[in-house]
Protein backbone atom coordinates (compact mmCIF):
# COMPACT_ATOMS: atom_id res chain seq x y z
CA UNK A 1 0.00 0.00 0.00
CA UNK A 2 1.49 3.41 -0.91
CA UNK A 3 0.48 6.46 1.14
CA UNK A 4 0.54 10.21 -0.39
CA UNK A 5 2.58 8.67 -3.87
CA UNK A 6 1.17 11.25 -6.69
CA UNK A 7 1.59 10.21 -10.02
CA UNK A 8 2.33 12.55 -12.87
CA UNK A 9 -1.58 12.65 -14.17
CA UNK A 10 -3.04 13.11 -10.62
CA UNK A 11 -0.47 15.97 -9.84
CA UNK A 12 -0.77 17.61 -13.70
CA UNK A 13 -5.00 17.82 -13.70
CA UNK A 14 -4.63 19.11 -9.95
CA UNK A 15 -2.50 22.18 -11.60
CA UNK A 16 -5.10 22.44 -14.74
CA UNK A 17 -7.88 22.13 -12.24
CA UNK A 18 -6.43 25.04 -10.15
CA UNK A 19 -5.59 26.92 -12.76
CA UNK A 20 -8.25 26.84 -15.33
CA UNK A 21 -11.16 27.46 -11.82
CA UNK A 22 -8.66 30.80 -11.02
CA UNK A 23 -8.79 31.99 -14.38
CA UNK A 24 -12.31 31.61 -14.46
CA UNK A 25 -12.82 33.40 -11.43
CA UNK A 26 -10.12 35.83 -11.97
CA UNK A 27 -8.44 35.02 -9.35
CA UNK A 28 -5.04 36.35 -9.65
CA UNK A 29 -3.09 34.98 -7.19
CA UNK A 30 -4.12 31.45 -7.79
CA UNK A 31 -2.93 31.74 -11.46
CA UNK A 32 0.27 33.32 -9.92
CA UNK A 33 0.83 30.57 -7.82
CA UNK A 34 0.48 27.84 -10.58
CA UNK A 35 3.12 29.36 -12.76
CA UNK A 36 7.02 30.20 -12.55
CA UNK A 37 8.71 32.67 -14.89
CA UNK A 38 9.69 32.70 -17.07
CA UNK A 39 6.88 31.60 -18.74
CA UNK A 40 6.48 30.64 -22.21
CA UNK A 41 3.67 30.28 -24.24
CA UNK A 42 4.28 28.26 -27.89
CA UNK A 43 1.26 28.63 -30.63
CA UNK A 44 1.11 27.21 -33.93
CA UNK A 45 2.76 31.23 -35.19
CA UNK A 46 3.99 32.49 -32.42
CA UNK A 47 6.22 31.94 -29.08
CA UNK A 48 5.44 34.42 -26.07
CA UNK A 49 7.71 35.01 -22.82
CA UNK A 50 6.79 36.64 -19.98
CA UNK A 51 9.31 37.34 -17.58
CA UNK A 52 7.69 39.58 -14.75
CA UNK A 53 4.82 38.86 -12.37
CA UNK A 54 3.11 42.22 -13.47
CA UNK A 55 3.04 41.63 -17.20
CA UNK A 56 1.64 38.14 -16.47
CA UNK A 57 -0.66 39.09 -13.79
CA UNK A 58 -2.28 41.82 -16.48
CA UNK A 59 -2.18 38.75 -18.89
CA UNK A 60 -4.37 36.85 -16.99
CA UNK A 61 -6.82 39.27 -15.91
CA UNK A 62 -7.05 40.43 -19.52
CA UNK A 63 -7.65 36.34 -20.44
CA UNK A 64 -10.55 36.49 -17.26
CA UNK A 65 -12.22 39.35 -18.94
CA UNK A 66 -11.77 37.82 -22.25
CA UNK A 67 -13.84 34.68 -20.95
CA UNK A 68 -16.46 37.02 -18.96
CA UNK A 69 -17.23 39.18 -21.64
CA UNK A 70 -17.75 35.82 -23.87
CA UNK A 71 -20.24 34.33 -21.30
CA UNK A 72 -17.89 31.61 -20.91
CA UNK A 73 -19.58 29.51 -17.87
CA UNK A 74 -17.23 26.27 -17.92
CA UNK A 75 -13.26 26.47 -18.41
CA UNK A 76 -12.57 22.41 -18.47
CA UNK A 77 -9.16 21.10 -19.42
CA UNK A 78 -8.83 17.37 -18.62
CA UNK A 79 -5.30 15.56 -18.63
CA UNK A 80 -4.70 13.09 -21.73
CA UNK A 81 -1.02 12.45 -20.13
CA UNK A 82 1.23 12.99 -18.54
CA UNK A 83 4.49 11.69 -17.29
CA UNK A 84 7.91 12.68 -14.89
CA UNK A 85 10.92 13.50 -16.75
CA UNK A 86 12.83 13.93 -13.20
CA UNK A 87 11.92 13.86 -9.92
CA UNK A 88 11.35 17.68 -10.27
CA UNK A 89 10.02 17.98 -13.56
CA UNK A 90 7.00 16.64 -15.68
CA UNK A 91 5.52 17.26 -19.02
CA UNK A 92 1.67 16.64 -20.15
CA UNK A 93 -0.78 16.66 -22.99
CA UNK A 94 -4.71 17.63 -22.03
CA UNK A 95 -7.47 18.79 -24.36
CA UNK A 96 -9.20 22.21 -23.09
CA UNK A 97 -13.37 22.56 -23.44
CA UNK A 98 -14.55 26.66 -23.33
CA UNK A 99 -18.25 26.11 -22.86
CA UNK A 100 -21.18 29.10 -22.54
CA UNK A 101 -23.87 26.90 -20.81
CA UNK A 102 -24.44 23.82 -22.26
CA UNK A 103 -22.53 25.27 -26.01
CA UNK A 104 -18.82 24.45 -26.90
CA UNK A 105 -17.66 28.05 -27.68
CA UNK A 106 -14.43 27.21 -29.41
CA UNK A 107 -13.56 23.09 -31.33
CA UNK A 108 -11.43 21.74 -28.22
CA UNK A 109 -7.60 21.93 -28.52
CA UNK A 110 -4.82 19.97 -27.64
CA UNK A 111 -2.03 21.75 -25.54
CA UNK A 112 1.02 20.90 -23.63
CA UNK A 113 2.99 21.83 -20.27
CA UNK A 114 6.02 21.83 -18.70
CA UNK A 115 5.73 21.85 -15.18
CA UNK A 116 8.29 22.31 -12.37
CA UNK A 117 8.61 21.59 -8.38
CA UNK A 118 9.52 25.02 -7.50
CA UNK A 119 9.39 25.63 -3.42
CA UNK A 120 7.27 23.20 -2.59
CA UNK A 121 4.66 23.64 -5.52
CA UNK A 122 4.23 22.06 -9.26
CA UNK A 123 3.95 24.76 -11.34
CA UNK A 124 3.64 25.38 -14.94
CA UNK A 125 6.96 27.05 -17.36
CA UNK A 126 5.96 26.31 -20.44
CA UNK A 127 2.49 26.01 -22.68
CA UNK A 128 2.37 24.39 -25.85
CA UNK A 129 -0.89 25.23 -27.39
CA UNK A 130 -2.48 23.95 -31.11
CA UNK A 131 -3.76 26.82 -32.09
CA UNK A 132 -2.17 29.70 -34.64
CA UNK A 133 -2.67 32.96 -32.50
CA UNK A 134 -0.69 35.92 -33.12
CA UNK A 135 -1.41 37.07 -29.37
CA UNK A 136 -1.28 35.86 -25.65
CA UNK A 137 -3.43 35.67 -23.79
CA UNK A 138 -6.53 34.12 -26.57
CA UNK A 139 -9.12 35.62 -27.88
CA UNK A 140 -12.31 33.65 -28.47
CA UNK A 141 -14.51 34.05 -31.31
CA UNK A 142 -17.18 36.84 -30.86
CA UNK A 143 -20.39 36.18 -29.00
CA UNK A 144 -23.70 35.21 -30.82
CA UNK A 145 -25.40 36.44 -27.74
CA UNK A 146 -25.09 40.38 -27.79
CA UNK A 147 -28.26 42.40 -27.93
CA UNK A 148 -28.11 43.63 -31.27
CA UNK A 149 -29.04 39.67 -31.62
CA UNK A 150 -32.28 40.06 -29.24
CA UNK A 151 -35.67 40.64 -31.80
CA UNK A 152 -38.47 42.12 -30.26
Amino acid sequence: MSFGVRTAENIYQSVLDDLSQAILAGDTRTCLRCVSLPYTVVTGTETFTTRTTSELSAKFRRYHEELRDKGVTSYRREVTEARYLTGTLLVGAHDTFVYRDDRLLVPKYRSTFKMIFDVAVWRITEASVARNDAIWPFVLPASEHTTSNIHT
